[in-house]
């Protein structure tokens, strides 16, 4: 069993296409492409993880998440309906969890060294984002921190890995790739800090 991260699928959104240039024509060629890449890499046995935005739509989530292989958890996003920003979201919640998500969390701690988060550490905002969301966000007390909501605006920032589709060529990225990178940061802190 391998694990994998993935954010922002943003199934049933059009408008994403655009915002983040992402090599699609339409929504049914986004969902058919990305459902068909999401499998290539993650078999039937894997575990993942979705670090929010997972669909701009409740009835696409039952529709979409039987389709992709794996035992799929939420960490939910701001557009997810199960969100507390969203309005009934624990009833969502529940309705997630019938979908067919194992779980669905506001956020994990210690997850292998990490804290998942859809949202970046507080003080890390993007752009028009400002401080939206700042309740949710968590506080970077040193861990490392798988994230999404930031599109294509970096793929790494400090203690930060955007594990979002348009940095991942559309696909979940394994953990064992997000333990890489985060152990190559560090070894470069550690030297140049000696």
């Amino acid at each position: 069993m391998a694990i994998f991260c993935t954010s922002d699928e943003h199934y049933d959104h059009l408008n994403v296409i655009r915002f983040d240039t992402r090599p699609f024509k339409d929504v049914a060629d986004m969902q058919r492409g990305m459902i068909e890449r999401h499998n290539v890499v993650v078999s039937k046995d894997d575990e993942v993880w979705h670090l929010g935005d997972f669909s701009m739509s409740e009835k696409t989530v039952p529709l979409i998440l039987p389709q992709l292989n794996g035992t799929h958890y939420l960490v939910h996003g701001n557009h997810d309906k199960s969100h507390p920003c969203q309005k009934h979201s624990e009833a969502t919640k529940q309705r997630y969890l019938q979908y067919g998500f194992a779980g669905v969390y506001q956020e994990v701690q210690n997850f292998y060294g990490f804290v998942l988060n859809h949202l970046p550490y507080v003080g890390q905002e993007e752009g028009n984002h400002g401080a939206r969301f700042s309740q949710w966000r968590p506080v970077d007390k040193g861990q490392y921190l798988l994230c999404g909501h930031v599109h294509v605006s970096w793929k790494t920032k400090g203690r930060m890995i955007n594990v979002g589709v348009p940095q991942w060529d559309y696909a979940p990225v394994s953990l064992d790739t997000l333990i890489a990178i985060r152990d190559k940061q560090n070894l470069i802190i550690k030297t140049n800090s000696q």
